[in-house]
């Protein structure tokens, strides 16, 4: 049971496109407000997709991704439910 539930008037098929929307979003500013804290203006952000294998700037940019993720399903999918 989620804290505001938003009731729908329309087809499945869109309901289901208004979640991933709202998935999307959510995923997308934690993830933007992480970055924005860990780098905080002192490098610029490089994700670590090139030189060497798995660096310093790579492992960041996986733990904010599974970090978002996880407040996705675990915050946002208990605040607001689509129905």
């Amino acid at each position: 049971m989620a804290l505001y539930e938003v009731h729908l008037d329309v087809e499945e098929e869109y309901k289901e496109t208004i979640r991933s929307i709202y998935k999307f979003l959510v995923i997308l500013i934690v993830f933007h407000i992480l970055c924005s804290l860990s780098y905080n203006g002192s490098k610029p952000i490089l994700f670590g997709l090139t030189r060497e294998l798995f660096n310093d700037d790579f492992m960041n940019l996986l733990f904010i991704g599974m970090i978002s993720i996880i407040a996705y399903h675990f915050v946002s999918e208990k605040l607001l439910k689509f129905i």
